[in-house]
Parts: structure tokens; C-alpha cells; sequence
């Protein structure tokens, strides 16, 4: 039964939506004091990214003004419109504009009869994601229509309890936005504190000494750790062996189903890395898991060196050297690429035990700004059904 003064209806009726222009590459312009041209590739779920971005001279576009963006505009890309990160929408902000929109790309306003700040959270709800997955065709380039969205079916309450709605899930926005802004901060000075402390720039207190610089294949010589591959896991290996964690190759899909051999398992604590395409460097603490045939592992001695010293100088390494993700990191690479700059056991401690109270910050943000996203959803799915009703004046 719908709420009193609610009504069933689509997008379409309500909703101004149009599509991009088609701009030729060959008369792209190369100059960034010209107007930026929003292609697909520069919308994210949730902003638009300005990487790589495409030109158009300002002297031409007098025929093309219908194309300009607007601030509070929304955007959907038609092409791989859902990605695993999410729906590729986005609202433009004043810092995008100014901007013109290319082919593949709409632009949606809301018309008089829908507010428009209310577009916001039907976009970034579950029933519209859930639509798009339904409609979305299956080819070569997964794509929607411009009339599959003007089809989305939706509720629609009253104008005057449309804002009210808006204005609540505005300010759990503000909110998600702040703390995700406080996430960014705070990752970006253990950034900062990594640049600090795992060169030797800044010192902690009582330490004093010239650091080494060894390759990590002259501390596997010393004995110091151990390098080595995973082997292949099977799904009949999983099955075998419930609780078990298979690290993959984060780039490649279902990499670790593969084949009908064994795995290596540890109990302790191991650096591992992805082999097929450089990934990150990870560490993993005292629970049993296992290495598929695409990751590395290193087993350190904890005598001379500290783990978590030890990976945090490998992934800063690792960002500094801008790895070649097409390159297979085998051991036989990172030995030779990977030069450490080492200091004493006590030094490597004291270094790590500062970037771990960083790392329980950030898990810490990290975890209060899912919490909040989640509620946000839950009172997402109230307020936009009608459920639950607010109360206007």
C-alpha cells in the first residue's frame, strides 16, 4: 500500500535528461586553458576525475552551449555504467566546470515536478545500482540507453516531503564527506611520516647511526629471509581446508581456482606480494592462510629484521619506483630491483610501532565511515519507500 500522496511512476516525466555531443578526437586540443570535455573515463562512482584529460578550443564552441554543464548537474556514463567500485554517476561540482559533455555520457536535471537534490540519493541507492546490473545489455561493452533510465520505476512522495527527505540525507552526506576527508588527511600524513622515518630523514628519539643499504637479494644471502612462490590452489583445496584465507593476485579474477595441486600453508607471520603484475606488498599476522601460484611470499628472521619495518619499506619502495604493473614480479626481479635502507633491529621496531598507531587510525577512520555509509543506506531504504515518513511543516 503506498503512503498517502505518493505515487508510482519512472524517471521519465520527471527527469530533463540529454545526451553528449560527438566531439572528434582529431580536433581535440592540447592546450589546458581550453574547455575540458566529459568523457566517460572521467567519471568515478561518486566524483569525476580529471586524469588524462581531453580539450576543446574555446573559439569553437558558439554552437555547442547546450553541452556546457551546470553545477548540481548529474552525470552517468552509458558505457560500463556499473563497476565494482559501484555506479559510474556522478554530481558536477564548480570545480569541474567549466566542461562540455561528449557522446556516451547524459546529463540529467530534474524537472519541476522532482527535486532535485533528491537525484542524489536515488542514483546512489540500491534499487536504481540493481536496475542498471538488470538492464545493463551484455555485450563486448556493457552499455544502457538513455530510455532505460528514463524507465528506472521509482516512488514518489510530494514535493514539500521530497526537500525534507533531501535535506535529511544531505546531512548524513555532509557527515560521510567530512569523515572521508579526514581518511584522506590522515593517509596522506602516514605518507608524509613514511617519507620521514623509512629514509632516515627524520630520526626517533635516542638513535643515532649510519643505515645499510642492501639489496633484498643480499638479505636473502645472509640468511635473513626467505623468498619465494605460492603454487597453484584448487577449489577442492578451499573445500579442504574451511577458514583458510587463498591470497590472489588482487588484478587478476578467480586467479586462485585454478589447477588440482596443493598450497603452502603458515602459521606465522610472512610478507606476500602479488607476482603476476606487481601489486602491493602485504602483511599478514600469525593466522593461517595460504599463497596461490601468483603471489610471492617472504619469510623474514625475526632475529635480524622486523616484519612491519620491513614491508612498509617495501611498499614504499614500491610507490617510488612506479613498478611497471605489466612486469611479473618474480623474485628473481624484486631481488636486484628492490634496494632497503636498513638500521639497527631496535631503530626498525621503534619505526614500525609509530607507523602501526597510523595504520589503527586510519583502520579506525576507515571503520567509522563504513558504519556511517551503511546507516545511511539503511535509512536510505526507509525514507525513499515511504516507510518511514518525516514530518513537514
Amino acid at each position: 500500500m503506498l503512503p498517502e500522496g505518493w505515487k508510482r511512476t519512472t524517471f521519465e516525466g520527471h527527469i530533463d535528461l540529454l545526451s553528449g555531443n560527438p566531439f572528434k578526437s582529431a580536433e581535440y586540443s592540447n592546450d589546458p586553458t581550453d574547455i575540458r570535455l566529459l568523457r566517460g573515463d572521467n567519471i568515478e562512482p561518486g566524483k569525476l576525475r580529471w586524469r588524462d584529460a581531453k580539450f576543446w578550443p574555446t573559439d569553437r564552441i558558439h554552437n555547442l552551449t547546450r553541452y556546457s554543464l551546470q553545477q548540481g548537474d548529474f552525470v552517468i556514463a552509458m558505457d560500463r555504467t556499473w563497476v565494482t567500485s559501484g555506479l559510474k554517476v556522478a554530481e558536477v561540482k564548480s570545480a569541474d566546470l567549466p566542461c562540455l559533455l561528449v557522446q556516451r555520457v547524459s546529463r540529467i536535471r530534474a524537472l519541476p515536478t522532482l527535486c532535485q537534490s533528491l537525484l542524489k540519493q536515488y542514483f546512489s541507492g540500491y534499487s536504481f545500482e540493481n536496475y542498471v546490473k538488470s538492464v545493463e545489455t551484455e555485450t563486448a561493452v556493457p552499455h544502457i540507453s538513455a530510455q532505460q533510465i528514463k524507465d528506472f520505476p521509482f516512488l514518489l512522495p510530494p514535493l514539500p516531503e521530497q526537500k525534507k527527505i533531501a535535506a535529511i540525507l544531505s546531512t548524513w552526506d555532509r557527515a560521510i564527506e567530512g569523515l572521508g576527508q579526514l581518511l584522506a588527511n590522515s593517509q596522506q600524513q602516514k605518507k608524509a611520516l613514511m617519507q620521514q622515518l623509512l629514509t632516515g630523514k627524520k630520526r626517533l628519539p635516542g638513535f643515532t647511526g649510519e643505515w645499510k643499504n642492501i639489496a633484498l637479494g643480499e638479505l636473502e644471502k645472509k640468511g635473513f629471509l626467505e623468498l619465494g612462490r605460492g603454487n597453484v590452489i584448487s577449489k577442492k583445496d578451499i573445500a579442504a581446508h574451511p577458514g583458510q584465507n587463498p591470497i590472489y593476485s588482487s588484478s587478476v579474477k578467480n586467479c586462485g581456482l585454478m589447477g588440482t595441486y596443493g598450497h603452502y600453508m603458515f602459521d606465522e607471520e610472512l610478507i606476500s606480494w602479488s607476482v603476476d603484475g606487481g601489486g602491493h606488498f602485504f602483511h599478514r599476522k600469525k593466522h593461517k592462510f595460504s599463497i596461490t601460484n601468483v603471489s610471492g611470499y617472504m619469510r623474514v628472521d625475526q632475529k635480524n629484521l622486523n616484519y612491519k619495518f620491513l614491508c612498509s619499506q617495501l611498499q614504499f619502495l614500491h610507490e617510488k619506483l612506479h613498478f611497471d604493473y605489466q612486469t611479473k614480479a618474480h623474485p628473481s626481479v624484486i631481488r636486484d630491483l628492490y634496494i632497503l635502507n636498513i638500521p639497527t633491529l631496535p631503530e626498525q621496531r621503534a619505526i614500525a610501532a609509530v607507523l602501526t598507531t597510523a595504520d589503527e587510525e586510519i583502520t579506525a577512520i576507515e571503520s567509522d565511515l563504513s558504519r556511517l555509509r551503511q546507516e545511511k543506506k539503511a535509512l536510505m531504504q526507509q525514507l525513499l519507500t515511504g516507510k518511514r515518513r518525516v514530518r513537514v511543516n
